[in-house]
């Protein structure tokens, strides 16, 4: 009986394992996209590297989504559904060490508001990324340069404002 138990118990720590590597020791990313502060659905998440799209996921009727990067490349990530202005995301794990992905991350957490394309609007600047992330050590977590968040974010009002006037 004990012997049983024994192996029940082994059994049950074994499927956790092997199972739960996926989502606590992996570099994961999540996030919400959204227009005007309500869910955008059925957006189309290209996971680039070196300009090559790696793989390709859609988010849920709710604007959420996610997926797992892997360590030591350079990801460009892009947001795009038709109609809309597509967005770009840098995300850079290079610095990733080993013992990181052992011991687990916390998930990158990166919220995306689309808006709609109109003839005329100019949106040169929305071909650079919005947002450039990049692991580090010294902080033991992703972190956002945010000088050129600020500076994206800055141009995609200018573009925002665009937009209103043609409407």
């Amino acid at each position: 009986m004990v012997r049983n138990i024994f192996f029940i118990i082994l059994l049950l720590f074994v499927t956790i394992n092997l199972f739960g590597q996926n989502n606590f020791h992996s570099i994961y990313v999540k996030g919400k996209i959204t227009i005007d502060n309500s869910s955008l659905s059925d957006v189309k998440i290209n996971i680039l590297v070196n300009k090559i799209n790696e793989k390709t996921i859609t988010n849920d009727n709710n604007g959420e989504y996610n997926f797992t990067l892997e360590p030591a490349k350079d990801y460009i990530i892009e947001y795009t559904k038709q109609d809309f202005i597509t967005k770009l995301v840098s995300i850079s794990t290079k610095e990733v060490t080993k013992d990181e992905i052992k011991y687990g991350m916390f998930p990158l957490p990166i919220d995306i508001e689309l808006f709609e394309n109109f003839e005329g609007l100019n949106t040169e600047a929305l071909k650079q990324p919005v947002a450039k992330w990049s692991f580090s050590d010294y902080e033991g977590d992703f972190v956002n340069d945010i000088p050129y968040s600020l500076l994206m974010k800055e141009k995609a009002d200018n573009i925002k404002s665009q937009m209103v006037k043609l409407k």
